[in-house]
């Protein structure tokens, strides 16, 4: 398959089984829980590469593959920093895939983007180097076939700085990280500063 290619698997199993699609050499594993009903599963390669279809837990029988060469499309848009005007120069939108796989578009000087994205699938929005800024706006966007532009509005998030001190380690430590994860869904990612020493 090359890169981004689609396929569809028309198939059933006995009884329950898993059907996966697997590329060894870069790591890509996806599977699906399949049952005794004709079902059709969609997988997207990553990479161009030989991939390996089979079910891992159950006998089953293939009816039909079908596979679909990615049409890319050109999705362009504004980016209205109106609330954000001190964003840092060369941040990125970033599209991610059902798949997790991800392209990032450069923002230009005049903060209009353009990415070419595989069409067909509904991807999640947000920013790169661009930490403390928040998308304000629709953060899916469904990309078809035919070219429709994507234009986003973008603020600055309200900081608030909370310090303190990390007790009860041993004092050999020589790397330490420490990760905030937000009660509800936050693309803000808050940057720590350890001061190890102390």
């Amino acid at each position: 398959l090359n890169e981004d290619d689609e396929v569809t698997l028309v198939t059933r199993a006995d009884a329950a089984g898993k059907i996966n699609f697997t590329n060894s050499v870069t790591g890509q594993a996806d599977s699906y829980v399949t049952s005794t009903s004709l079902v059709s599963l969609k997988f997207v390669a990553k990479t161009t590469g030989s991939y390996k279809i089979y079910d891992s837990a159950g006998k089953p029988s293939y009816f039909r593959i079908y596979r679909k060469a990615a049409v890319y499309t050109a999705v362009t848009g504004a980016v209205n920093i109106a609330e954000a005007a001190d964003i840092p120069a060369g941040y990125g939108v970033v599209f991610t895939n059902a798949a997790g796989k991800s392209w990032t578009a450069t923002a230009a000087n005049d903060n209009t983007y353009s990415a070419n994205l595989p069409a067909g699938y509904t991807y999640n929005v947000s920013l790169a180097n661009a930490n403390g800024y928040v998308i304000t706006t629709s953060k899916t966007v469904s990309v078809t076939e035919v070219a429709a532009p994507f234009d986003l509005s973008v603020k600055k998030v309200e900081l608030y700085t909370a310090s303190g001190a990390i007790t009860g380690l041993s004092t050999n430590i020589t790397k330490l990280g420490l990760s905030f994860v937000p009660s509800v869904a936050s693309s803000y990612v808050p940057e720590p500063v350890i001061d190890i020493n102390n």
